[in-house]
């Protein structure tokens, strides 16, 4: 923050600025994965969802175990120092974890049911 010229307005500022920018990454990751999901599982053959099947498992899992860390579960990824509220934790538990799982789980079984690519 000394470092900064302005002062530590213009450290916030850029520290601000710094999460709204991997943020929006991550937003933008996010609609173009959804918008690619929805364009494989609706016009691809079932051969070619197999991968994607495979991609929606693993995030819709890794996206339960980062709420589960923020839930206080024992089954976790990640760490964080942010201490949450009995009532916050509450909130992230619920609904979002089991919907987390029953992505991962619908789509894993899509991933093993489907069939393989046919090679020439």
């Amino acid at each position: 923050m000394k470092a900064v010229p302005r002062g530590k307005e213009a450290g916030g500022e850029l520290l601000v600025m710094f999460f709204h920018i991997i943020f929006r990454i991550e937003q933008n990751f996010i609609g173009c994965s959804a918008l690619v999901a929805w364009y494989t599982l609706f016009f691809a053959s079932k051969a070619a969802r197999k991968p994607y099947h495979l991609f929606l498992t693993l995030v819709a899992f890794a996206c339960a175990g980062s709420d589960s860390l923020f839930a206080g579960l024992p089954i976790a990824i990640g760490t964080s120092a942010l201490e949450l509220s009995d009532a916050a934790r509450g909130e992230i538990a619920i609904p979002f974890i089991p919907l987390w799982i029953t992505i991962g789980v619908l789509n894993g079984i899509a991933f093993f049911t489907s069939p393989k690519e046919k090679t020439a």
